[in-house]
């Protein structure tokens, strides 16, 4: 499996509703290159921790910035790379797991930019 196959099976289960997807990812064997080192963190933000997902864009997308909100019960994210924008919108009770999957939108783009 690629790093961008990898990425988008991550986004993909990041996406779902199971609090499970941590370890299908593990035992599946998504290892995303750098990402996966950082699974403990990737594994917070997803639980719902801003303080996990903002260590996280600060590692993997250092000059990329982040406007992360909750508008009722809903979390939105973006994150703007370079001018490009990267959304992650209504997760509900969650604005912790939208910012990850913002980040992942991200770098899913960011490879296949560089691999494209």
């Amino acid at each position: 499996m690629s790093k961008l196959q990898a990425l988008i099976a991550l986004r993909d289960k990041v996406k779902g509703e199971t609090d499970a997807w941590y370890f299908g990812w593990a035992s599946e064997g998504y290892l995303c290159g750098d990402i996966f080192q950082y699974r403990g963190v990737v594994n917070q933000a997803y639980n719902g921790s801003l303080d996990a997902a903002m260590a996280l864009h600060k590692t993997v997308l250092p000059d990329a910035w982040a406007h992360v909100r909750m508008a009722g019960k809903y979390g939105h994210a973006t994150v703007d790379v370079d001018g490009e924008e990267f959304e992650a919108n209504n997760i509900p009770d969650n604005p912790a797991r939208a910012w990850l999957l913002a980040i992942l939108e991200a770098l899913i783009a960011k490879e296949e930019t560089d691999n494209g």
